[in-house]
């Protein structure tokens, strides 16, 4: 009989697959592990490179590389990519500026919401401004650098949805 890789516990072999874990925790850790561990290289490897250095003529061009290429989309993405991140934003952009109006008019939970806004606001994209000191309240505009320069990419995104979805 084998062990789990993560408690140790015995596991059970029926099914004709083998396991590596016992639970559904414990595959959830040793995937966290193994991704922790793909990320650390990714990172060795970036930052083993040199971006001053000449290509070498033997190295494959960097286009056949197996690793995730960096990628401006990418880390917009990581900002805006999440479910509900969009619909929050456009609905600020209508002057919609009161948490419960924009979880009533975007269709997100509040606490998704919340989660939407604290890192909207982390990454310089939203401002808070309280209105009400008893209790203590705000509201949530679009910042002048960052917010402003996603309008165009809503009414891009809107068009194309018009047009294709």
């Amino acid at each position: 009989m084998a062990d789990c890789e993560i408690c140790g516990s015995e596991l059970d072999q029926r099914g004709g697959r083998p396991r590596h874990t016992c639970s559904a925790a414990c595959r959830q850790t040793a995937y966290r592990r193994r991704r922790g561990t793909e990320l650390e290289a990714l990172r060795a490897n970036a930052a083993s490179v040199r971006p001053d250095a000449a290509p070498s003529p033997l190295s494959p061009p960097s286009w056949l590389s197996n690793s995730p290429r960096a990628c401006p989309i990418t880390s917009s993405l990581r900002i805006l990519g999440e479910r509900g991140t969009l619909l929050a934003i456009r609905e600020i952009n209508y002057g919609v500026h009161r948490f419960q109006q924009i979880a009533r008019y975007s269709g997100l939970s509040p606490d998704v919401l919340a989660d939407r806004l604290r890192k909207l606001e982390n990454a310089g994209v939203i401002e808070r401004r309280q209105y009400s000191e008893r209790p203590p309240r705000y509201e949530y505009h679009l910042t002048r650098d960052a917010g402003e320069e996603l309008r165009p990419v809503l009414r891009a995104l809107a068009e194309w949805g018009t047009k294709w979805a």
